[in-house]
């Protein structure tokens, strides 16, 4: 992969011993997937700067994504403070800080690759002010995602370093680069005025998580990771395209939503671009565009796509696709989570009257349900994404189905399972290369044909005459 890294100088061989210690993750070579964003890294005053560019082979390395969904942005929060000066002028701040690196700390010493949030000055502040109880999580959360901070990749170890390979240097001009710096501080510290005015009564705050009146496995703090989302102003666009998807997919072309659409949409990858926020996806085609490609990559011929329908008014699939790439966007969820907790008819069905509410009501009614329901296990999203059965992976692995069964329903836990029964496990037969029948979805739609024609020729035989 790609990296830059800003700095005054070419740095042709990156070294450890010459990192500096005290950074968001400890000693280590702190790099940026894009190249702007090393442009401004570089200016740290209105002098010019160097843009290194590297290419990075990641296969062999242990990489720590602290972005996603099996962290929150305590455990971001609390390598932090592991690692940088924390100002702690009260005793709220020193306990909260105290319980943070107790409850909330991760061991990085076995990671190659870091890939997390950068907590430039503005956002170091704000972490310090969520320490300091000015803040609540959910405020900390969305300053955050709106802010624009950007991902960061820090190199931690020796093997990491033999791994990156120094390409090419770009002059990068502080009186261009600089005010760019300067504005983006400048916008993330109005985002957090406008994000922090008045009293979140509502939110959880570092007392909360100290006296335990929240859990630290509640959903609330799991599921909304630092850096799940893509910037806000992707936000109009993803919602507009996903619900001319759905709507297309099902109106024009006949896909059935539950069964198949919904299912094709998480398997063929399309859902997951959308959660890294690939703007190709989320902002770069139409809706009757991402169905072709759901199309293509799930494995079947959609033949002669039919016209697209421009309708008046928006259909309850439409409002189906807008709504759930808003809580996507909004909770940090994944959509084969969303769709788990509220299936895509069970959606559909709340266009009336839900529609007419605001997208935070929504979200508000999603997590109460939500909050009722079984979190899927990794080894059951694993299998489900392979496409096979309990029974499928008892009989591949050797592993009774009913251990299978405790495993997805949380009754045994698989980390303190045999290192036999979870080799057995990873090693059964991988089905992702199966595709589904190319002629599902052309199936299904002929199917809904016959079945309009049908219910036509009924009505005709009952009318009055």
């Amino acid at each position: 992969m790609e990296l830059w890294h800003g700095s005054e100088v070419v740095v042709e061989h990156p070294s450890l011993d010459k990192c500096r210690q005290f950074n968001d993750y400890g000693c280590g070579f702190y790099c940026t997937p894009h190249e702007e964003m090393a442009m401004e890294w570089a200016c740290r005053t209105e002098s010019d700067g160097i843009a290194n560019r590297y290419e990075l082979d990641l296969d062999g390395l242990s990489v720590l994504d602290l972005e996603s969904g099996e962290f929150s942005i305590l455990n971001w929060l609390s390598i932090l403070a592991d690692n940088r000066e924390f100002n702690v002028s009260t005793p709220l701040a020193r306990d909260g800080l105290r319980f943070l690196l107790d409850n909330c700390l991760i061991d990085i010493s076995s990671y190659d690759v870091i890939r997390g949030y950068r907590a430039d000055d503005s956002y170091f502040s704000f972490a310090r002010q969520f320490v300091n109880g000015m803040i609540s999580l959910r405020q900390l959360q969305r300053i955050m995602r709106l802010g624009d901070l950007g991902i960061q990749y820090a190199l931690m170890s020796e093997r990491a370093f033999s791994a990156i390979r120094f390409c090419d240097w770009k002059p990068a001009s502080g009186s261009e680069f600089y005010p760019k710096r300067f504005e983006r501080e400048q916008n993330a510290r109005r985002k957090y005025l406008d994000t922090v005015n008045g009293f979140d009564s509502e939110g959880i705050d570092i007392k909360d998580l100290m006296a335990g009146r929240v859990d630290l496995d509640d959903p609330k703090l799991t599921s909304c990771g630092p850096s799940r989302t893509y910037p806000v102003y992707y936000l109009e666009d993803a919602m507009n395209n996903l619900g001319d998807c759905f709507d297309y997919a099902v109106n024009d072309y006949g896909a059935e939503g539950s069964r198949s659409l919904s299912s094709f949409f998480c398997l063929s990858g399309v859902a997951r671009e959308f959660e890294r926020g690939n703007a190709w996806v989320v902002s770069g085609k139409s809706g009757v565009e991402l169905f072709a490609l759901i199309a293509e990559r799930s494995g079947y011929q959609s033949g002669s796509i039919p016209d697209r329908t421009y309708r008046f008014e928006k259909t309850p699939e439409y409002w189906t696709g807008w709504i759930l790439a808003y809580l996507q966007w909004r909770l940090g969820e994944s959509f084969e989570d969303l769709l788990h907790a509220v299936p895509f008819d069970a959606l559909c069905n709340m266009y009336y009257p839900w529609h007419e509410a605001s997208e935070e009501r929504v979200a508000r009614l999603v997590c109460d349900i939500a909050k009722k329901t079984p979190r899927q296990t990794k080894l059951a999203l694993a299998r489900k994404r392979l496409k096979k059965t309990q029974q499928d992976l008892a009989y591949e692995s050797g592993v009774s189905l009913r251990s299978i069964q405790m495993y997805e329903q949380r009754q045994r836990n698989i980390n303190e399972a045999s290192v036999t029964s979870v080799r057995a496990i990873a090693k059964s037969p991988p089905l992702q290369h199966r595709r589904p029948p190319r002629t599902s979805l052309r199936i299904q739609r002929n199917q809904r044909s016959v079945n309009q024609a049908h219910r036509r020729s009924l009505s005709l035989v009952s009318a009055p005459t």
